[in-house]
């Protein structure tokens, strides 16, 4: 807990100075510290926990965090990279199951542009509604990275991170379809849903990492001595 208040006070004084430098930065700065980095700042922490306190863990993965750390600025940019096809796969997605599934009178369905921002803007006959997309895609950006640095072959990485992309866009192509269909039927739960929806944006990405590139305490041993090294040692 005292590791958890002095992470979040160090997000939100990094966001004070941010905001007086330019205040349009600060929208950005907190999307990027709160999909992207707070699952892996938590991740952090439950590794000092699974080390020191449940002795889970050989050795806490410094190395392999790190890596995580370097490895995030890139995975951003392959997030915003495929993040045009990726909304475009989720807006038909939604489009083609609520008219067909559900028989909602769809007169159009886009996905439009706002800065940073990425809306699904469905028409309907009674008027229309907005559900925001780029922030909750963005959990690609940790998943690409733990990913790319877990110690797996290169080629299974690939894969791992084809088909990481496409169940996150399920994911969220079902989270935005369920987030509608309150607000259309039952107003009062839209807010206890955009609250799961914001859980859910910090757990898909380290969840589906743990679920198909099944880690063990193995990766993160202390290396032990080679057979060449062994041979070597004198005998007692």
């Amino acid at each position: 807990m005292p590791l958890l208040i002095l992470t979040n006070g160090i997000r939100l004084c990094l966001l004070v100075v941010l905001a007086g430098i330019s205040v349009w930065i600060v929208p950005v700065a907190h999307l990027v510290i709160f999909v992207a980095l707070a699952p892996l700042v938590i991740m952090a922490i439950w590794g000092l926990w699974l080390t020191r306190d449940l002795r889970a863990l050989p050795s806490y993965p410094v190395r392999f965090l790190g890596l995580v750390a370097l490895l995030l600025v890139p995975a951003i940019g392959v997030w915003w990279v495929v993040l045009r096809p990726y909304l475009a796969v989720v807006v038909f997605a939604v489009r083609v199951t609520l008219a067909g599934l559900f028989q909602m009178p769809i007169a159009d369905a886009g996905l439009v542009d706002d800065g940073f921002k990425r809306f699904l803007d469905l028409t309907l006959p009674g008027g229309g509604l907005r559900l925001e997309l780029a922030a909750r895609s963005l959990s690609l950006a940790p998943y690409l990275a733990l990913v790319a640095a877990s110690p797996i072959p290169f080629v299974r990485r690939i894969r791992l991170s084809a088909i990481g992309i496409g169940l996150m866009c399920a994911l969220q192509s079902i989270e935005s379809i369920g987030l509608i269909l309150l607000g259309a039927s039952v107003p009062a739960l839209v807010s206890l849903g955009e609250a799961i929806s914001d859980y859910l944006t910090l757990a898909t990405g380290p969840f589906i990492w743990f679920l198909l590139a099944v880690p063990s305490g193995a990766w993160w041993a202390p290396p032990g001595p080679t057979a060449a090294s062994r041979s070597r040692s004198p005998s007692r």
